[in-house]
């Protein structure tokens, strides 16, 4: 428990001491008009994998501007299709919590077309006027179906979709208190970059007397951008700060991203291509693939 309260205590500092400090990628989410969007991403799994073509999550968020601040919501969905079976030996017993469980799935033998809602995502980002700053806080609220249920290949199926970014959305059991802080500075030619670090505390609702999972997340994003079309690559990643492993990487994953978006009027079509660094990660995960469509309404 005393691990727990100095979890909350190092989230509330971190905000209280950050707020005018560090820019998440999706052009929707600063928008001073209310969006909707919707991401869909297919994570290419190594061996038998791919689990059907179906095999794939998919994000349907909105942002609703007000003066100060803009509220955000995000529904993740996974699915899998005609898919070998989820097989995780002594799930219930494990005692290294989601980061490694995560990594440590197989499949075999066919079990059917499954689907899970996720984490259900709401939160607030401030933003003011000229300042290419802002924060970034809210809640994931549990929904994901657990590993051991009949839909658990869905959930490892949206945990392999964006491992390294949003990995609380299918964390089955868990809450999850997020916050985050963005800083996008513009040079010259349309040429920017994007900075962003934070924390994610994860917090069992099963038994609460096991300690949360803290994680700190980090990114960096070079951007260029004209009126038409943005593009941006940079490198995303997560540190595992709650646990002491033997060895850093066994803390640690990251990944290299890139995305290129257009406008259209109201329109922001997008994709997204993504691929692993760590051996641990890229064991069972080749790359990530996404569509994306933000519309401004």
């Amino acid at each position: 428990m005393k691990t727990a309260l100095q979890a909350i205590v190092f989230t509330l500092i971190t905000f209280t001491i950050s707020t005018d400090l560090l820019a998440q990628s999706l052009p929707a989410m600063q928008s001073r008009d209310r969006s909707f969007g919707v991401e869909w991403i297919k994570p290419g799994l190594r061996g038998k994998s791919n689990a059907g073509g179906l095999a794939s999550s998919v994000y349907l968020s909105y942002s609703h501007p007000l003066p100060a601040f803009n509220i955000v919501a995000e529904v993740p969905l996974a699915f899998v299709g005609d898919t070998p079976n989820l097989n995780r030996n002594n799930i219930e017993e494990d005692p290294e919590g989601i980061f490694y469980i995560g990594r440590d799935f197989a499949f075999e033998d066919s079990a059917g077309s499954k689907a899970t809602l996720g984490n259900i995502y709401l939160g607030v980002n401030t933003r003011k006027e000229k300042n290419d700053t802002y924060v970034e806080t809210g809640l994931r609220i549990p929904f994901a179906t657990k590993f051991e249920d009949g839909n658990g290949q869905a959930t490892a199926i949206g945990i392999y979709s964006d491992f390294v970014e949003r990995l609380e959305a299918f964390s089955p059991e868990y809450l999850t208190a997020i916050v985050m802080i963005h800083k996008h500075k513009s040079e010259q030619k349309k040429f920017s970059y994007h900075v962003e670090g934070g924390l994610t505390v994860l917090f069992p609702i099963r038994d609460v007397t096991i300690s949360p999972e803290l994680f700190f997340r980090y990114g960096f994003l070079i951007v260029q951008e004209t009126n038409d079309l943005g593009v941006e690559a940079g490198l995303k990643g997560r540190i595992m700060m709650s646990r002491n492993p033997d060895f850093f990487q066994d803390q640690t994953v990251h990944q290299f991203s890139a995305r290129a978006y257009f406008r259209r009027g109201a329109l922001s079509p997008g994709i997204y291509f993504s691929r692993p660094f760590d051996n641990n990660l890229k064991n069972v995960l080749n790359w990530m693939l996404g569509l994306s469509l933000a519309v401004q309404v």
